[in-house]
């Protein structure tokens, strides 16, 4: 099992990461919105200094000046 995990402002964004081959739906979990991105990034550092096989997904690039930053987390299969 991997655990995936990324920050976008634009959670709609994270619905589209689901499919047979990218992600289990049911093991998603969000968090947000943060007031800034660094508070997103501190969280997403965090998760990663306590979670050994974690993996960031990089997802299109927002600066929308006053919108909150969403953390997420999704668990994959992996074939042994």
């Amino acid at each position: 099992m991997k655990i995936f995990i990324g920050i976008t402002q634009n959670p709609e964004e994270i619905r589209t990461l689901f499919s047979p081959e990218s992600g289990e739906a049911a093991s998603l979990t969000e968090l947000g919105p943060f007031v800034s991105k660094e508070e997103a990034l501190n969280w997403m550092m965090f998760l990663k200094s306590k979670i050994r096989d974690i993996e960031e997904v990089v997802m299109t690039e927002q600066t929308v000046k006053d919108a909150g930053w969403h953390g997420f987390t999704f668990e994959q299969e992996v074939p042994n």
